[in-house]
């Protein structure tokens, strides 16, 4: 899916750290010599073809050669992820059944759900944060706002006349998109999909005009031209996309006059973390920092390997 060398550069380097940080954090119960002694289940709580189901698969891949087991991707999407998270909450707490989570899954939807089938800290035990990337808002080639600015003043123009798709309600990509229309204080209508690979074909096919996506789901059709880049989220211009301009809206009547003329659009990144179902019998020990300082790669070939785009993590 990613076709740009350094991206695709990053991945292996990245399932090895992966890799790397879980066989450190094996169950209390088990030893290394006997854990895993059966295929391992990682539950994607979203469809295929998504930036979580890239990562899963990649590292399963490392995994799997790691553990000589089966490492087994299970996509469970739907209700913006907390039904694979629900599963995963509700699995023998034995660490064969670990989950691909994110942003909205262990964070977002905590806050905005009351009812939640499961509790986001309590119902899971952290295994490794993956990766953190941040998101770029893209547009079908046929919207006319090319332009933060220019958007903001169409929306301005013609309220409640353009949508945004995401992967669904409470998910990094629909809160990014209401903390943009915050900022910019103008309306947009949220179409919530089941993952994002369908609201991205949806914003190819002209359904939808716009989306802030996964930086890895959306650089290959950035490049293939299939879409256009308006603005990424993150604090300074991404190496990968380096004519593309943080997102930043227009300032308020309040703030004209003043030094800064731009107010930045609030932050945001989404990012993906390997966590294991809680329970008293099934603890992350102290990570053994030398099996994992072997395993993981230089930090001169960390440097090499990644960018802005995507920061992985220990």
């Amino acid at each position: 899916m990613l076709s740009h060398p350094r991206a695709m550069g990053r991945m292996p380097f990245l399932a090895a750290a992966v890799a790397a940080a879980i066989v450190a954090l094996v169950p209390a119960v088990a030893s290394a010599q006997t854990y895993p002694g059966k295929p391992i289940h990682v539950v994607v709580p979203f469809p295929p073809g998504g930036s979580t189901d890239l990562l899963a698969r990649r590292i399963g891949e490392k995994l799997s050669l790691v553990w000589n087991q089966p490492v087994i991707v299970d996509n469970r999407g739907g209700a913006g992820g907390t039904i694979g998270s629900d599963f995963v909450a509700k699995a023998a707490p034995d660490g064969y059944t670990l989950l691909m989570g994110v942003t909205g899954t262990n964070a977002i939807s905590g806050a905005l759900y009351p009812s939640l089938p499961y509790d986001v800290v309590k119902s899971f035990v952290p295994v490794s944060l993956v990766v953190s990337a941040p998101l770029v808002l893209v547009r079908n080639p046929s919207f006319p706002a090319k332009t933060v600015p220019a958007l903001v003043a169409l929306l301005k123009d013609k309220p409640a006349s353009v949508s945004y798709g995401s992967a669904g309600n409470g998910t990094s990509m629909h809160l990014t998109g209401e903390m943009f229309k915050q900022a910019a204080r103008v309306h947009m209508v949220h179409i919530p999909y089941r993952g994002s690979a369908g609201a991205l074909q949806d914003l190819m096919g002209g359904q939808l005009q716009l989306m802030f996506g996964d930086f890895l789901v959306v650089l290959p059709q950035l490049q293939a031209g299939k879409l256009d880049a308006v603005a990424v989220t993150s604090k300074q211009r991404n190496p990968l996309l380096p004519n593309v301009p943080r997102a930043a809206t227009p300032a308020s009547k309040r703030s004209r006059g003043k030094a800064c003329s731009r107010r930045p659009a609030r932050r945001s990144r989404s990012s993906s973390s390997c966590i294991a179902r809680s329970a008293r019998r099934w603890r992350a020990p102290t990570c053994r920092s030398t099996s994992v300082h072997a395993a993981s790669p230089s930090a001169a070939a960390r440097r090499r390997s990644f960018d802005a785009s995507s920061r992985p993590k220990p």
